[in-house]
């Protein structure tokens, strides 16, 4: 198991939500660079897909009190 991958499953562990991706060939926050790679567009899209839906999860209401 790799480093990204155990920590993933510790976030989910301890009740957090995670997912992990894994985009090759792809440099260190390659999502900010969309003039270097068309890979940075989609990547983008996913991750406020996953912000979008985290913020709407009751579950954090819940744990707020």
């Amino acid at each position: 198991m790799t480093r990204h991958a155990a920590l993933a499953d510790d976030i989910r562990t301890a009740g957090g939500q995670s997912e992990l991706q894994i985009w090759p060939d792809q440099v260190h926050v390659f999502q900010a660079l969309p003039r270097l790679t068309p890979e940075a567009k989609p990547a983008m899209r996913r991750i406020a897909s996953f912000i979008a839906h985290a913020l709407r999860d009751t579950r954090i209401d819940q744990a707020a009190g």
